[in-house]
């Protein structure tokens, strides 16, 4: 049925956002903070992946550049986001203290992968959708299904944020 058809782009969607969108902005601050100028690093990070991740959202539209295999590319991208977050779990101390270059690349990378695959989830879905001969119908439930996973998703980690950050003590100046 039509579950089968969109039940893990659905799931990874929402598993992307806890990571990518819920943990990962809250967490951004205390990644950056270790390194020998914090601000300076914090903006990079910003400011290239706001250019990075609409740039990636945008290669799924071309046809020669679409990679269908979803597990692998969101598992992908929740190591590179994973290792983000180690990083701002050292915040005290990160790797290459002197080095804030390496983490403004490497979430601007992460930030351009984000987008990739957030665009990459939607276009399967909907050729998923017309390969299984679903009508527009069930192809709109099937993208409301991935949009309710999305904001659940995003929720579920801005809640696991916020308690890490303000109730369970790890995230201290």
């Amino acid at each position: 049925g039509l579950w089968e058809a969109c039940e893990d782009a659905v799931l990874l969607e929402g598993w992307m956002k806890f990571v990518v969108d819920g943990l990962a902005p809250s967490l951004a601050p205390f990644a950056a903070s270790g390194y020998d100028s914090p601000r300076q690093t914090l903006m990079w990070c910003l400011v290239l992946s706001s250019i990075a991740r609409p740039a990636g959202a945008h290669l799924p539209t071309y046809d020669w550049i679409r990679w269908r295999r979803l597990g692998p590319m969101t598992w992908g991208l929740t190591a590179v986001w994973g290792a983000l977050l180690v990083a701002a779990f050292m915040y005290r101390d990160p790797p290459m203290k002197h080095q804030g270059w390496a983490l403004v690349a490497w979430w601007t990378l992460a930030a351009f992968a984000a987008g990739y695959t957030h665009a990459m989830i939607f276009v399967e879905l909907g050729v998923r959708c017309k390969e299984g001969g679903f009508g527009s119908v069930d192809r709109q439930r099937c993208f409301r299904w991935a949009g309710m996973s999305t904001q659940a998703g995003a929720l579920g980690g801005t809640l696991l944020a916020f308690w890490l950050v303000n109730a369970s003590g790890w995230f201290v100046y």
